[in-house]
């Protein structure tokens, strides 16, 4: 999913929250690009069916017109395990098969909350918990 003025895909932000709800693991991909210059930062969340997500960011930017081709990414964030929370009705409109509040998005509606690093997970510890 991807966010410049609002979040989207729609059907990204559904499955998210789908996924969520259903306490399943699974990962999700988050790139925000909000415009003015060039600036992306990425977020790989791996949900671990807990209400927990481990989490990794990653960011790049430059002004146009002196942008590097490719414009590399700085280095990858410290793994962080993060709170979802889920905004309000959200569960109850998945269960009612109401895409209009079944939806979530790391920018809203929901949220990831309480980050706290945590030593890096390798493959294999991801691959564990999914």
């Amino acid at each position: 999913m991807s966010i410049h003025l609002y979040p989207e895909p729609e059907d990204a932000l559904i499955c998210a929250a789908k996924l969520i709800v259903s306490n399943a693991p699974g990962a999700l991909s988050a790139i925000e690009v909000p415009g003015g210059k060039f600036f992306e930062t990425e977020r790989l969340i791996i949900l671990q069916g807990d209400g927990k997500a481990l989490v990794q960011s990653r960011h790049r930017e430059c002004e146009i017109g002196s942008c590097p081709n490719p414009v590399p990414w700085e280095p990858s964030s410290a793994h962080q395990i993060c709170d979802v929370v889920l905004g309000s009705g959200v569960e109850a409109g998945c269960a009612a098969m109401d895409d209009m509040t079944c939806r979530w998005s790391p920018w809203g509606p929901g949220k990831l909350e309480n980050c706290m690093d945590v030593a890096d997970w390798s493959c294999d510890d991801v691959a564990a918990a999914l």
